[in-house]
């Protein structure tokens, strides 16, 4: 299971002067983040456009703000793309204090948290189509044919608490051949992997209970469940099709 890339979104209530309060408090992001790229967007403007632009220090990261929320998206390489445990501790660590500048800008006052998760696995014997044909659409598999693309979207309820969102896509290799004509052209290669996003996020809380509030310690619940279903439960669901999504 290759990892590639990971989301960290939150959502919050408008908060008016945003720039002028991200500006009081940007050193609380000092540890691990570049100085920001501040954009003049009047807040009359549509509020999801993001104000603030923050990179971290070696550009693996980028934190966008705008006034009704905060995404941290970061791209895996290295070492990281096959260990969890590294992005585990890498996400925990900036979330951190990006947990404490929003608080600071929201007054604790977080409407609800996601962390969405890229993964792709390829297939030793199979293809992906046939994955997803053989796993998830089981005996009705056969009755489709043989699809050149394959999507699904499975979500189920966690612990009454949690949205879990699981996305399966084929996902096919191209290379490059120039024509006589010196035009560019794609052809398969005949390799696939199977595409998954993991998506938990407590949006059914938000939804289900009144006045309810997400927090740093929501976020550090939905990183450790992530972590179970990188490195277990996926990789039992790609090879017997059994998915298991409760505590």
């Amino acid at each position: 299971m290759i990892i590639k890339q990971t989301m960290v979104n939150i959502t919050y209530p408008m908060v008016i002067d945003c720039r002028k309060k991200f500006i009081n408090n940007e050193s609380i992001l000092n540890e691990y983040f570049q100085p920001a790229n501040i954009l003049s967007v009047p807040d009359q403007i549509n509020p999801e456009i993001p104000r603030m632009f923050i990179t971290t220090k070696n550009n693996h990261s980028l934190l966008n703000l705008s006034l009704i929320g905060a995404t941290l998206t970061t791209n895996i390489d290295g070492d990281f793309t096959d260990d969890w445990s590294h992005c585990k501790n890498y996400l925990d660590s900036r979330m951190k204090v990006v947990y404490q500048l929003i608080d600071e800008l929201t007054n604790k006052n977080e409407k609800y948290t996601g962390l969405v998760t890229k993964l792709e696995y390829v297939p030793v014997n199979d293809s992906a189509e046939s994955i997803i044909k053989k796993f998830i659409l089981r005996d009705n598999g056969d009755k489709l044919g043989n699809p050149y693309n394959v999507s699904c979207k499975l979500t189920y309820i966690f612990d009454k608490k949690y949205y879990i969102n699981v996305s399966l896509e084929n996902k096919r290799e191209y290379k490059s051949e120039k024509t006589d004509l010196g035009n560019i052209i794609l052809r398969e290669t005949g390799n696939s992997s199977l595409g998954i996003t993991l998506d938990i996020n407590d949006r059914y809380l938000s939804n289900n209970k009144k006045d309810y509030k997400t927090s740093k310690d929501v976020f550090a619940d939905l990183l450790n469940i992530t972590s179970e279903f990188v490195t277990e439960r996926l990789e039992a669901f790609v090879a017997t099709g059994e998915l298991r999504y409760g505590r």
